[in-house]
């Protein structure tokens, strides 16, 4: 009755909750339902490059070029609520709210803003390869990780596999059984320092990301945003926005953990932290989820209870499906 995993389930009681269309907690910020944000800074200059030819940055976002931060961030979050896909399911919603996030992404930075205020999008892409080199040559001298094709990605969806560890030479890697991923946890030789003295690493920092049951039953990509400090060498501080892309598949169970290695606050002497989300279901205002069952609760009168009627029950995507109810109906009865 509902798509994918999820079947939906008659009870007979009520239940009332409120609907929360967004999320705002003080360090998080969750933008819930369908939503895409590219996963890496080529795709972002594609995408921003391609969409809609011949707007710049700022007209996207509706702001003059000397816009402050607070203006370009207060433009951004009126554009997702105004082109949401759960609140705009107009044409061109979606482009524009993809379009939006995009844009942010290299207008909240000061180094892709002066960038691109200085020689636009080609100046984006020239830098995005400087930067990729960079982080390879850094990688192997730091790491002794082999670069290019093959190489570990920036982050992995950690969904509980079991964990083997394996060593190599003088590293020690960490091999996620059935998704090929690997990453190391050892650092080798670093600044002169041996083996016995690696950095230590800052503890997970947890955020709890409340995903609609809508997302859940069909999969989606999430949006979260994080505000991390950083500090460097000189030990000079400053605030960042940090933009999450999280993959939610179909069925995703409450409690699941995505992990986005060593993505926490940067220290001088330190390994930055994991940031981690932990999967909760957003209260809905029509339906509860036990494991992979959707429960819809409902008061009968007396009359239908006894003599029997046709239930429809509202499923996640808007429609209805009918339930005859040909017995008696005693508190607490459940029907699939």
């Amino acid at each position: 009755m509902c798509s994918r995993k999820h079947h939906a389930i008659f009870h007979a009681c009520i239940v009332n909750r409120d609907w929360v269309f967004f999320d705002f907690t003080a360090r998080v910020i969750v933008v819930c339902g369908f939503c895409y944000i590219p996963l890496s800074n080529s795709d972002l200059i594609h995408s921003c490059e391609t969409s809609r030819m011949g707007d710049t940055y700022y007209r996207i976002l509706g702001v003059s070029q000397d816009a402050s931060q607070e203006e370009i961030r207060v433009a951004y979050r009126r554009l997702l609520y105004q082109y949401h896909p759960d609140r705009n399911q107009g044409p061109g919603a979606s482009e524009k709210f993809k379009e939006s996030v995009d844009v942010y992404r290299v207008l909240s930075d000061a180094k892709k803003k002066e960038i691109y205020d200085r020689s636009g999008v080609d100046g984006l892409r020239l830098n995005k390869a400087e930067e990729d080199e960079k982080e390879e040559k850094e990688r192997a001298e730091k790491y002794g990780e082999p670069t290019g094709p093959g190489s570990p990605g920036y982050f992995y969806y950690n969904f509980q596999p079991e964990r083997k560890r394996k060593r190599s030479h003088n590293n020690s890697r960490l091999e996620l059984d059935g998704g090929g991923a690997n990453m190391f946890v050892g650092r080798g030789v670093e600044n002169g320092m041996n083996l016995g003295q690696r950095p230590l690493k800052d503890p997970p920092v947890k955020h709890d990301l409340l995903v609609s049951l809508e997302s859940i039953s069909t999969g989606s990509l999430q949006l979260a945003v994080l505000r991390r400090q950083i500090i460097g060498a000189d030990n000079s501080s400053r605030m960042q926005e940090k933009i999450f892309a999280l993959k939610i598949k179909p069925g995703m169970r409450s409690g699941t953990k995505i992990i986005f290695p060593e993505a926490g606050s940067p220290r001088p002497g330190r390994v930055p932290a994991d940031i981690v989300f932990v999967i909760k279901d957003k209260p809905h205002p029509k339906f509860t989820r036990q494991g992979f069952d959707i429960r819809y609760s409902l008061e009968l009168l007396l009359k239908y209870a006894l003599c029997g009627c046709v239930v429809h029950v509202p499923l996640l995507d808007g429609s209805t499906a009918p339930l005859q109810l040909d017995s008696v109906i005693r508190p607490n009865t459940s029907r699939r």
